[in-house]
């Protein structure tokens, strides 16, 4: 777990196009891992990466794991949908009810 976590954070200071078409799929299947840390790690390199290059289906993966089980997924998540909302309120009004229970 530790040097998933590792990777993880190597991956996301080094975001270029190049890395992200490499490592894209391993991070998507890292948001399914049994380790909340590596979730959650995992969540944040999806966000720089949406950054540098869109991700197709980016809000539908963010929404999945705003309803993670562990509230430190739901918190790094709540990064990207801070971004989000503030571009285009109006997309998001359906999630008004779940960010206020997690608040």
């Amino acid at each position: 777990m530790n040097e998933v976590c590792a990777a993880l954070n190597l991956v996301s200071k080094l975001c270029h196009t190049n890395i992200i078409v490499a490592c894209s799929e391993i991070v998507h299947k890292l948001l399914q891992h049994k380790s909340e840390a590596v979730r959650k790690k995992a969540v944040t390199v999806l966000i720089n990466f949406n950054k540098v290059q869109p991700i197709e289906e980016m809000d539908a993966k963010m929404r999945r794991c705003l309803c993670d089980k562990d509230p430190a997924v739901m918190s790094a998540t709540l990064n990207y949908f801070y971004d989000q909302v503030r571009q285009r309120p109006s997309e998001y009004k359906d999630l008004a009810q779940s960010l206020l229970m997690i608040i």
